[in-house]
């Protein structure tokens, strides 16, 4: 009851393994990957905050391969992707300095359409 991505594409051919018989769509995905419920936001006083997102796509699905990234301050950081929750989460290792911070956060999906984001936090304190 539900559609599956089992082809691939490059330029003009499109390859697709049958998986036995049933319904078969061709369809186009050029929308991007979804990323919402961004954190933290704001200010905040936590030195060392969990930065997370969700990133969905409900057409050919999040590339794992191709990568998600996540940026703190124009650093890329190993943030985890959790597929059961589809969050991308990092814990900050060490203390962020007061002020504000930039948080980018990139994510392409199977058929290669990216999507980024950028958001700001503050962090409270000397």
């Amino acid at each position: 009851d539900k559609w599956g991505f089992i082809g691939t594409g490059n330029g003009s051919r499109i390859e697709v393994e049958g998986l036995g018989l049933g319904r078969v769509a061709l369809i186009e995905d050029n929308e991007p990957p979804s990323i919402s419920y961004i954190r933290p936001k704001g200010r905040i006083r936590a030195r060392r905050p969990l930065l997370s997102c969700k990133i969905t796509d409900g057409v050919s699905g999040v590339d794992l391969d191709r990568g998600l990234s996540m940026k703190i301050d124009g650093i890329w950081v190993p943030a985890d992707y959790d597929l059961s929750t589809e969050k991308l989460t990092y814990r900050v290792r060490h203390n962020l300095r007061s002020g504000r911070h930039k948080l980018d956060i990139v994510a392409y999906d199977r058929q290669g359409n990216p999507r980024t984001v950028t958001k700001y936090f503050t962090v409270l304190g000397n």
